[in-house]
């Protein structure tokens, strides 16, 4: 969590022509950056402010503004108070814990906030009424002259808040993007490395208004915990993404034959490799990784840093990919395995009609359970599973194109944090079998 330190409502922003290079090293010591660790407001509107406060201590609405300055600069200083980046004091180490630490805890939402800081936007706000009030009443004396207050007080304020030159990031429009903007086809591109950087995410997302074309990846401020379940359950797509060899997964199935057929079904028509966010070990790993697995054409735009994979179309073949009411993959016995609570869905992508039989082999949690499984919400079969594993087979039909198979655990799920003998009260999920092995014969 960022938050505000008390210095840096004293101390002017690094980007000030005069005191920038004074309190540089100071700010180093902050929390956040640059644009979320500079409270700095100048001492003339401080001085203004308090000014109000005294002359006008009557005045309710300048008592209103007042408390919200005080209050908003307060919250940003976030649940400990934060003093040239230390948290903690004397030789006991002592913190001092402050009001925002109680609302974190009592107010919905509030712990999601990573960033206190930016409660001081409110504050600014509120100085900003009472400097209006503290203008006005200083302007009332009739011993100086209005005019040049007025621009004496506006220019100290310019002065203090100054940032000269300013601070500016290049904007540029890679010629690949401009290429693929003129193509009126819809298709995806898969940048890398868009969803482990942040910094190349949010540049992609600013190439994405050049070519207007759907991405995989990319980031969010906010997004739901289901957002990653794509990148994270697709073979190909996850493994690209996340610069990583093939992962052992339940899913049987060779992905050197069908890596492009799962690429081209998703209409993933391009890799993006930004080889300025990565080093030569991803460069290289990813790269091989590609001319192994997919039938691409590779171009390079070595003045932007691109390396660009363009995925061949080619006749889809059969794959399976995992869709929803997965849990996350771990190991269990030294297999690779999925939990699965009341339901979860499997998408088998079939290039014919075709008659197979789908193998899994499953346990069930804590207690034996009854897996079905159905195909386009036709029962295809039903057997108990015990708390080892079991194998089961059934055959099942498939047509061309798309089949969704569901397996579906009619007695539910239950949790480990309330079966007391487990002693797993951290594990919250919702579990009924997991599943090691899915394979189609």
């Amino acid at each position: 969590m960022y938050s505000a330190d008390l210095l840096s409502f004293f101390l002017p922003s690094v980007l000030h022509p005069v005191f920038g290079n004074i309190t540089t090293n100071i700010y180093s010591n902050f929390s956040g950056n640059i644009s979320e660790n500079t409270m700095f407001i100048g001492y003339t509107v401080i001085f203004l402010s308090l000014f109000a406060a005294y002359r006008l201590k009557g005045n309710k609405h300048v008592k209103f503004w007042l408390i919200a300055a005080l209050s908003f600069s307060l919250i940003s200083l976030g649940p400990l108070l934060h003093v040239n980046g230390k948290t903690s004091f004397t030789e006991f180490n002592t913190t001092v814990p402050l009001p925002y630490l109680v609302l974190y805890y009592v107010i919905p939402f509030l712990d999601n906030c990573r960033t206190t800081g930016r409660f001081f936007v409110i504050a600014s706000l509120s100085f900003a009424v009472l400097v209006g009030y503290g203008t006005t009443e200083l302007l009332k004396s009739n011993r100086i002259n209005k005019k040049v207050s007025a621009i004496v007080i506006t220019g100290l304020i310019i002065f203090e808040c100054l940032a000269v030159p300013v601070s500016l990031s290049p904007v540029d429009e890679p010629s690949f993007y401009k290429e693929i903007s003129q193509d009126k086809d819809n298709y995806a591109l898969l940048e890398i490395p868009a969803t482990k950087d942040y910094l190349a995410g949010s540049t992609i997302i600013y190439y994405q208004t050049i070519h207007g074309k759907p991405v995989v990846g990319n980031w969010a401020a906010r997004y739901p915990s289901t957002a990653r379940d794509f990148e994270l359950k697709t073979p190909v797509v996850r493994e690209l993404t996340y610069l990583q060899p093939f992962t052992d997964d339940i899913l049987d199935q060779d992905i050197n034959e069908v890596g492009t057929s799962i690429l081209n079904y998703y209409n993933i028509s391009y890799i993006v490799l930004h080889t300025n966010y990565m080093n030569d070990g991803d460069i290289d790993f990813i790269e091989k990784l590609i001319q192994k697995t997919l039938n691409t054409e590779r171009k390079t735009y070595e003045k932007d840093s691109l390396i660009v994979y363009h995925v061949k179309k080619e006749p889809l073949k059969s794959f399976m990919i995992l869709k929803d009411g997965w849990n996350q993959l771990e190991h269990i016995s030294g297999k690779p395995a999925r939990w699965i609570s009341d339901n979860a869905t499997i998408l088998i992508h079939s290039d014919s009609v075709r008659n197979v039989t789908l193998n899994v082999q499953a346990f069930s949690f804590y207690s034996p359970r009854t897996l079905e499984i159905y195909n386009n919400e036709d029962l295809q079969g039903r057997q108990a599973i015990t708390t080892d594993f079991s194998s089961m087979s059934v055959p099942i039909s498939l047509k061309k194109g798309d089949n969704l198979i569901l397996l579906h655990v009619p007695e539910g799920s239950e949790s480990p944090s309330e079966i007391p003998e487990l002693n797993s009260k951290d594990d919250n999920r919702e579990l009924s079998i997991a599943v090691q092995k899915i394979q189609l014969t």
